[in-house]
């Protein structure tokens, strides 16, 4: 059965962060619920998917990087 959002994730506010920095700042990205998630954990603990923490684009990739 393929992952499918449970709607837990709504609880879980996060501020707005600009130029890329989202990752440093310790937000997680869950492509399934298509959020940013403030968490310790490797799995969302709404859908179980493995969190993504570093960003797929090569620009945003090196901004991490310098900073």
């Amino acid at each position: 059965m393929a992952p499918r959002c449970k709607g837990y994730c709504i609880d879980f506010k996060t501020k707005r962060f600009e130029g890329g920095l989202k990752y440093q700042n310790g937000l997680k990205w869950c492509s399934i619920c298509s959020r940013f998630i403030h968490t310790e954990l490797i799995r969302c603990s709404c859908c179980n998917t493995r969190l993504r923490n570093r960003a797929k684009n090569r620009i945003y990739q090196k901004r991490t990087k310098l900073i």
